[in-house]
């Protein structure tokens, strides 16, 4: 009962031991005891680089999400990771790079970039307790 009983407590405190403002990074914010204290919009463009070739591509993430998953998409960084390791997938067996254009807002306030554009996001690792290096903080 008690290792329940701690992470039950602990789990929701998480965000204050992540690096950076939980309102932006979203990291830790999950399963904490923030409600809607926010409001986030934002656009995302995935660009994908052929690392043999040199070819680079906009990828079209709209083709298999709904509206509410793509909206979803562009302002949570754990959607982000979870939709290029779907990309990176997609493209097994090519060496790739995916490189992110993405600017959020909050509360209507200016746009600002959530996801480092230099980092190739195809070899992001998510860090569930942890700051993520790719994500910006504000």
């Amino acid at each position: 009962m008690i290792p329940y009983l701690v992470i039950q407590l602990l789990l929701p405190l998480r965000h204050h031991l992540i690096e950076g403002d939980v309102l932006w990074t979203e990291e830790g914010h999950r399963l904490s005891w923030r409600m809607m204290l926010r409001e986030r919009s934002g656009y995302i463009i995935f660009r994908i680089k052929d690392l043999k070739t040199g070819d680079e591509s906009f990828y079209n993430y709209s083709k298999n999400l709904t509206n509410k998953q793509a909206q979803n998409l562009a302002t949570k960084p754990d959607f982000i990771w979870q939709y290029c390791q779907r990309i990176k997938k997609e493209y097994q067996g090519k060496h790739i790079a995916i490189y992110i254009d993405c600017k959020n807002s909050i509360n209507r306030k200016e746009l600002k970039t959530l996801i480092d554009p230099k980092f190739d996001m195809a070899k992001a690792e998510w860090d569930y307790f942890g700051h993520n290096e790719w994500v910006l903080i504000d």
